[in-house]
């Protein structure tokens, strides 16, 4: 699979049925960034704050999900849109702190699957 330039470590995690690929990998500087890979594409990105992303599924029509940690120490989901927009996805009734959301899988009608807190 053909990497982001001067990167190493790559780590794909999901891909769908049109072969796009979400994943981690560690730039020349070995910081760990994530990708999504489209056809001869590469975009890398990380929701605003976070300070770990694990990008977890990707459905047929394109978006992303997965958590990101931000710099409290609390674990969020998010989505990724087709066009890179994010939304933050928390459990309504998280019962306290830390936060700790993580989603898992997106299917092509939009349903996620999620990890909640107990």
């Amino acid at each position: 699979m053909r990497t982001a330039a001067g990167s190493c470590g790559t780590s794909p995690v999901a891909i769908n049925d049109l072969g796009a690929i979400v994943g981690d990998h560690n730039d020349a500087s070995r910081v760990q960034r994530r990708f999504l890979r489209a056809a001869c594409d590469i975009t890398t990105f990380d929701p605003l704050g976070s300070q770990y992303t694990s990008p977890q599924g990707i459905n047929n029509e394109g978006p992303v999900v997965g958590p990101y940690v931000d710099a409290a120490g609390d674990t969020h989901g998010f989505l990724r849109s087709v066009h890179g927009d994010f939304a933050v996805i928390d459990d309504p009734n998280p019962g306290g702190s830390p936060l700790n959301t993580v989603i898992r899988a997106i299917n092509d009608q939009g349903a996620m699957v999620a990890t909640l807190p107990t």
